[in-house]
């Protein structure tokens, strides 16, 4: 299976330096082999909103998805991380992703029982 790259190693530490310098050299925002996620499902799965709002701004996939079959957003509405979520909302998410059995970030919010984040999606299209 291998190490996952610096890139995901780095934003699951939460090391924002590090996460910049491989950013300034070009490495690949969306990088993941096939048993790692995203840096970016990383940092909304851990509710790292500073890491989340650079990695979008470097380009990363909202949506993309590797290992886990939640996207990032789907992930912070299970974690329940508002400021995240709005970020990726913003950073035109996929509303309507299905996660495997977790369904929508919609479907998910409503189990949750987290009405500001149910609004905040339905107000942008869910």
């Amino acid at each position: 299976m291998g190490a996952p790259p610096l890139l995901v190693e780095f934003a699951e530490k939460r090391n924002i330096e590090g996460i910049l310098l491989l950013l300034e050299h070009h490495a690949d925002v969306n990088a993941g082999p096939p048993k790692y996620n995203t840096a970016l499902w990383a940092a909304a799965s851990q509710g790292d909103t500073a890491l989340v709002a650079i990695l979008l701004e470097a380009g990363a996939d909202p949506d993309l998805r590797i290992w886990s079959s939640t996207t990032p957003l789907i992930e912070a509405c299970l974690q329940g991380h508002s400021e995240v979520i709005e970020l990726l909302v913003h950073g035109k998410a996929d509303l309507d992703a299905i996660g495997g059995r977790d369904g929508s970030a919609l479907n998910t919010a409503i189990r949750q029982d987290d009405d500001p984040t149910v609004q905040l999606l339905l107000q942008h299209g869910a």
